[in-house]
C-alpha cells in the first residue's frame, strides 16, 4: 500500500476530503500520516483553522492507517467512533495528522491521532477513534 494509491482513491471515492485538500503522505502497516496545507478556505474568524477540518483529518488519517495495515484499500471499513480533543487554537498554519494504529483485532481497529502545527510542531488536536472493518 502507497500513498499515490491513496490518494487517488480519496480524489475518486471521497470527494470531501479532496475538496478539503487533505492528503496522505506517508502510510504503512502501523499507521499514516495526512496533511493540510494552509489556505483561507476553511478558516473561521480570527484565522482559525475550522474544528470540523481537524475532525476530518482525525478521521482520515485512521482511514488511511486501516488501508496501511490492511495493505489494501477497504472502502467499506467505517468509523464507529471518533473522539476528538482541542488542545489549543490552531492559527496560520498548515497542519499534520500523525495516526497510529493501537489494536487491531478481528474487525475492528482502534488508534490515535496527533495533529500539529506545521510551523512550530505544537500540538492542536489528539483524537482517538475506532475503524469497523468489513467481513
Amino acid at each position: 500500500m502507497n500513498r499515490e494509491t491513496i490518494n487517488e482513491f480519496l480524489r475518486q471515492s471521497m470527494p470531501s476530503a479532496a475538496d478539503m485538500e487533505i492528503t496522505c503522505t506517508e502510510v504503512d502497516a502501523n499507521g499514516a500520516v495526512v496533511h493540510w496545507e494552509y489556505g483561507p478556505r476553511w478558516l473561521r474568524p480570527g484565522n482559525y483553522i475550522s474544528g470540523p477540518l481537524l475532525m476530518a483529518m482525525a478521521d482520515t488519517a485512521l482511514y488511511c492507517a486501516v488501508f496501511g495495515h490492511l495493505g489494501r484499500i477497504e472502502p467499506m471499513a467505517v468509523t464507529s467512533e471518533l473522539a476528538t480533543h482541542f488542545l489549543r487554537p490552531a492559527v496560520d498554519s498548515g497542519v499534520t495528522a500523525t495516526a497510529a494504529l493501537l489494536e487491531v483485532t478481528g474487525r475492528r481497529a482502534y488508534g490515535e491521532v496527533r495533529m500539529v502545527l506545521d510551523t512550530d510542531g505544537v500540538l492542536v488536536a489528539h483524537a482517538t477513534g475506532t475503524y469497523i472493518l468489513p467481513k
